[in-house]
């Protein structure tokens, strides 16, 4: 089935790459969740790493400020939609209950809407987590956003992705060390 259509053309928001690029130099992953979700419609952005089978979350932003719920801190790789950028290095649904490809899917109208671009490791062959925008309600995304999240994900390292020992996984994003 072909990718849906579901988005909008504009020209690169420049401000906003530069702030969300400046961060990210910064090692600011928090900073850049906010960034990246202040320009997009969905309610939520996040960043995960893939270990051991398992998306791990590592960074969440939440619009309305609740806490990431428990059954998105760790995802199985069979059950996350993190797993078609493993597999095709980029996914974007706008209504994930009508998306062919998502028949059979445990999240299938659940999470509505998903769009999420690939991190890399420092050869740039491996995927070893995701940066996404999700929303409850289908949501629609410009061709700019999309390419802001594709170049975020270019820009998050490995480390950024990696829990320091006295942070839990839900706090990344809020941690002051990491803003």
């Amino acid at each position: 089935m072909k990718p849906q259509a579901s988005y909008s053309r504009s020209s690169l928001d420049v401000g906003r790459y530069q702030a969300v690029q400046a961060a990210l130099m910064r090692g600011h992953l928090g900073a850049a969740l906010r960034l990246l979700n202040a320009g997009v419609a969905h309610r939520f952005s996040a960043a995960y790493s893939l270990e051991d089978g398992h998306f791990h979350n590592r960074g969440f932003i939440d619009k309305r400020g609740a806490p990431l719920p428990d059954d998105f801190v760790v995802v199985a790789f069979q059950d996350s939609f993190c797993r078609f950028v493993y597999q095709n290095g980029f996914f974007h649904t706008r209504d994930s209950a009508t998306d062919g490809r998502l028949i059979g899917h445990k999240f299938r109208g659940v999470i509505a809407s998903y769009t999420a671009a690939p991190v890399l490791d420092s050869t740039g062959k491996w995927v070893i987590g995701s940066v996404c925008h999700f929303d409850l309600e289908p949501r629609t995304i410009s061709e700019n956003q999309m390419d802001l999240l594709r170049r975020a994900g270019r820009m998050v390292s490995a480390r950024m992705l990696t829990v320091l020992p006295h942070v839990q996984p839900r706090q990344v994003a809020n941690d002051p060390l990491l803003i």
